[in-house]
């Protein structure tokens, strides 16, 4: 399952970019000054919003394949399904920890659906016993 970053976050940088490369036109065709530092800041800016908008785009924020979860676009973090030993929700961030690994998933980057997803895929990856320990409890 390839859980991609929110449309709308991933339009914010597109438009953000655009942004910036237009106030680099309009600075240069003003004739104030020549070609200088601050239309390479201008370009600087634009092209990376440019860059993450294309990155954030095509490559998936959460994979989930082969019993593993991987998240993260540059760096990455992984943790085996079967080894996640406690998930909780703190300050608006999903933790979920196993013995050697610890995943940080944040909610307000994917779409409310995607994350329903993966709270069902994670209570149903306990055993039964644990499952009614949970339900009993209000876990």
């Amino acid at each position: 399952m390839k859980i991609y970053t929110r449309r709308s976050r991933v339009y914010r940088n597109l438009i953000l970019g655009l942004i910036w490369f237009a106030l680099m036109v309009s600075k240069f065709y003003s004739g104030e000054q020549e070609f200088g530092s601050s239309h390479l800041v201008y370009l600087l800016a634009g092209v990376i919003f440019l860059v993450l908008f294309y990155i954030e785009l095509t490559r998936p924020y959460i994979l989930i394949a082969n019993g593993k979860l991987e998240q993260g676009i540059f760096i990455k973090s992984s943790i085996n399904l079967k080894e996640i030993k406690e998930w909780q929700t703190r300050s608006g961030v999903l933790i979920l920890s196993g013995d050697n690994a610890q995943v940080r998933i944040f909610p307000n980057r994917i779409s409310q659906k995607d994350m329903e997803q993966i709270y069902e895929l994670l209570k149903a990856d306990k055993s039964p016993e644990e499952q009614e320990f949970r339900m009993n409890n209000d876990l």
